[in-house]
């Protein structure tokens, strides 16, 4: 059997085998040796059950080329595993041209400068009709220094939800 080693989530994964998933981690005990225990997939955190659902995915867009559309990309992820991701498709070398697109509601994503001004789009719904407008940060003026996520927050930029207190 052939372990696939996820250096993000320092993980083996095994090959489908006998109609259970099974992720093979690895640890050192007391004296360093490296120890392996097999855990069935349902067992898992909600985080590795949801990586490992996309993993594929995005091994194979970024290994053949196409695009890639994940809806809220952070949702039970850790903040490291998700710019992880994102960096795999910012700095790709192999030619491939693969692309992600994502859905998010983290504004950590924004503090991290994974992305370009003209990367992030926003969707701002009117609550009147019920429309959804989308547009670029790119078609407002931003300083370089400006810290992208507490002006979103302000409402500098819109699609900010009302949020009615009576």
């Amino acid at each position: 059997m052939q372990k696939v080693y996820d250096k993000a989530t320092s993980t083996y994964t095994a090959p489908y085998d006998k109609g259970v998933i099974k992720t093979i981690t690895a640890t050192k005990d007391s004296q360093g040796n490296i120890q392996e225990y097999a855990l069935p997939l349902s067992e898992e955190s909600d985080g590795t059950i949801r990586l490992m659902s996309k993993a594929a995915a995005i091994q194979d867009t970024l290994k053949v080329g196409g695009v890639l559309i994940v809806d809220e990309i952070e949702n039970r992820l850790h903040p490291l595993l998700v710019q992880y991701i994102i960096e795999k498709f910012q700095n790709q070398s192999n030619g491939q041209r693969a692309q992600l697109i994502f859905t998010t509601h983290s504004t950590d994503i924004m503090n991290r400068g994974m992305l370009r001004r003209d990367q992030y789009y926003f969707v701002d719904k009117d609550n009147m009709t019920g429309e959804s407008e989308l547009y670029s940060l790119a078609d407002f003026s931003v300083r370089l220094e400006e810290n992208i996520a507490k002006a979103y927050l302000l409402g500098k930029y819109g699609a900010v939800p009302y949020i009615d207190e009576e």
